[in-house]
């Protein structure tokens, strides 16, 4: 049966081989494209967007066409930019991965955990929770976090002052803000607002985020 459209999907998404775990829920409009939802990724984790992407679901690709550059046995299945997330993230329980940077390799799980409806008022997409901070791009993958997190965690490690400038000065393995998240996809939180990602009105205006700093 296929899915209304109009309705609201939660996707939790993981960074895959991160420990503790790095992840977000979103929510996000079923008719959104998977263009979208990329973007919806890069700010709510904290990603720069500085690398290629693809999404996978079994053996079909959607990523981004570029007649101009893709040699056609290299080009995604799908177009991101013409794909509605409905196409693939049908009911609960639905998985696709989203590869981000193929050099780092930065694979990502989604779920869809449900569907629920549109909350009148309410701007999507909107991030409702996460933990831990995202990974600095270019900081070498999986293996090259986890070296990183020691080096600048540890005053004595003899690439602390190196990798900290590196990162802009600050970083903390374990920092997560809903409230950074929502104002990098461009939300402002509203006086008195209830619990973490409701109560956000949209400003129209994404934010990017660059080691550390919003911008």
């Amino acid at each position: 049966m296929a899915m209304e459209n109009g309705k609201i999907l939660q996707l939790k998404i993981v960074i895959m081989g991160t420990r503790p775990p790095v992840w977000r829920t979103i929510l996000i409009e079923n008719t959104a494209t998977y263009a979208d939802l990329h973007d919806a990724i890069q700010h709510s984790f904290g990603w720069t967007d500085s690398h290629l992407h693809e999404f996978r679901s079994r053996n079909t690709t959607i990523g981004r066409h570029h007649k101009e550059l893709d040699e056609p046995e290299n080009r995604a299945d799908f177009d991101s930019k013409k794909t509605m997330l409905l196409q693939f993230l049908e009911k609960p329980g639905d998985k696709i991965d989203y590869n981000y940077d193929f050099g780092d390799d930065w694979q990502h799980k989604i779920r869809l955990e449900k569907i629920i409806p549109h909350k009148k008022g309410q701007k999507y997409p909107v991030c409702i929770g996460g933990a831990m901070a995202c990974p600095p791009d270019d900081c070498g993958g999986i293996y090259g976090f986890e070296d990183f997190k020691k080096a600048v965690s540890d005053k004595k490690h003899p690439e602390h002052k190196e990798m900290l400038e590196w990162a802009g000065g600050y970083f903390d393995p374990e920092e997560f803000s809903v409230e950074d998240a929502n104002a990098r996809l461009g939300h402002k939180r509203k006086k008195g607002g209830g619990r973490p990602g409701w109560g956000w009105v949209f400003t129209g205006k994404a934010k990017t985020q660059k080691k550390g700093k919003l911008q």
